[in-house]
């Protein structure tokens, strides 16, 4: 195991964003708050993200970028689903963790081979709240080749949907983080000049390469893309790449397997390391508290020589066709139910998005008279994917709800093997798309 590192060993300069007292400020330029708006793409910033290189050599990051954020339940949007499709308004303290050790049980119907949705060890089925909105962003930029960081910033999002109601912050948030109901509601950021924000400060604060890293895949791929998506903002391509500091696999692989060890907190990481946490006296800022001592553990992951060019990579579009040969089915189907009649593949690839469905992986059911019946199986890359897609139950398409079940190997090969011979039969082609 590489040596342990004193706090000193990391003391990087104090970021202009962190004034003497503690209190929040930026150091980039103020943005509008007005609606959400089209964002600059990313490309033309001349950063080189690991999705635009178009080579399968993997080169280790020059900029490593932690990115921490929560909506107003904290850092898990998971929630135990009420029968209607809404969620419940008090935040379910063990959901992360109960989700990542529980499966649905069987349907009582039998349809799917499963219930809908992820189920908790009590039987709570939950949910990632769809109504759920961005509240605080926060990241820190730490220069890979000197192990320094660079810059620690914060934003209070200013919530769209939610900003007339009494209560933007869960009770359980609030006396977690110390925010106030005020300050998020009166905060001059959106979440569009947030993300301005957090490019403007990649743009002045590195020259090349970077990789996001996070705590849980979940704030990109649930919460992010999907809500960047629903308000027409476009993500920079460097968002569809990222590593998960909790993903204890990707861990061994960068020979780093300390660094996880099974904890699911940033809290657990920095004292697996021996790191000493920023206490709130030293840093008054929830958001930014959080981004420092992410900060602090990649510098000690940096020095002990672990890898961060390998990270997962988001399928950004989906690709109509046949699957391969190849392709692993046992655990990464689910059956959706419900869609609106007109409904086609892409319309489910975007209710899925920011999740990983393979070309060919969206197969439409048809009724005996040849026509759609709202339903669909939806393959997966993989059962991680599956499992988030199935935290997607009664999330809405338009204005219909729909039900997200396991499925299995069987579904999609019963579904996409009759599209292909009707498809041959009506155009003369091999086709699912």
């Amino acid at each position: 195991m590489a040596p342990v590192l004193d706090a000193k060993d990391f003391q990087a300069d104090r970021p202009q964003s962190l004034n003497s007292d503690g209190s929040s400020s930026h150091t980039t330029s103020t943005f509008s708050s007005s609606s959400d708006q089209h964002l600059d793409n990313g490309y033309q910033s001349g950063l080189r993200s690991p999705s635009d290189s178009g080579s399968s050599t993997k080169s280790a990051p020059d900029f490593i970028v932690a990115l921490y954020g929560c909506t107003g339940y904290g850092d898990s949007a998971l929630r135990p689903s009420m029968g209607s499709g809404s969620s419940s308004s008090t935040q379910s303290a063990s959901a992360a963790a109960a989700f990542r050790v529980s499966s649905p049980p069987t349907s009582p119907s039998g349809a799917g081979g499963g219930g809908g949705g992820a189920w908790d060890s009590s039987g709570s089925m939950l949910t990632w709240d769809e109504d759920a909105e961005t509240v605080l962003l926060a990241w820190a930029v730490v220069d890979a080749k000197l192990n320094k960081v660079v810059v620690v910033e914060d934003c209070l999002v200013r919530p769209g949907r939610d900003a007339q109601s009494p209560h933007v912050l869960s009770e359980a948030f609030r006396a977690q983080s110390g925010l106030a109901e005020e300050a998020v509601k009166s905060s001059s950021f959106t979440l569009a000049s947030a993300v301005q924000q957090f490019q403007e400060t990649i743009r002045t604060h590195t020259n090349g390469s970077i990789v996001l890293v996070t705590l849980g895949c979940e704030l990109i791929r649930q919460q992010l893309l999907p809500e960047c998506a629903q308000r027409g903002i476009v993500l920079p391509a460097y968002f569809y790449s990222f590593i998960d500091l909790l993903d204890g696999t990707a861990a061994s692989a960068r020979r780093s397997p300390s660094v996880a060890n099974g904890t699911e907190s940033l809290a657990g990481l920095m004292e697996n390391n021996r790191l000493p946490v920023t206490s709130p006296e030293i840093c008054p800022e929830f958001g930014k508290r959080h981004a420092q001592d992410m900060g602090r553990l990649i510098q000690y992951m940096v020095h002990s020589g672990c890898d961060f060019s390998a990270a997962q990579k988001i399928t950004q579009r989906y690709e109509p066709g046949l699957c391969k040969a190849d392709q692993s089915l046992d655990g990464c189907v689910v059956r959706a139910r419900g869609l609106p009649w007109q409904a086609s593949d892409l319309d489910v690839a975007k209710f899925f998005h920011g999740l990983d469905i393979p070309r060919g992986g969206i197969a439409l059911c048809l009724s005996t008279n040849g026509r759609r019946n709202g339903e669909a199986v939806v393959l997966f890359s993989t059962q991680q994917q599956r499992d988030l897609a199935l935290q997607r139950h009664r999330h809405h398409m338009d204005k219909r709800y729909v039900e997200v079940y396991k499925g299995v190997a069987e579904d999609f090969q019963l579904v996409t093997g009759g599209e292909i011979l009707r498809n041959f039969l009506l155009f003369g082609k091999y086709s699912n798309g």
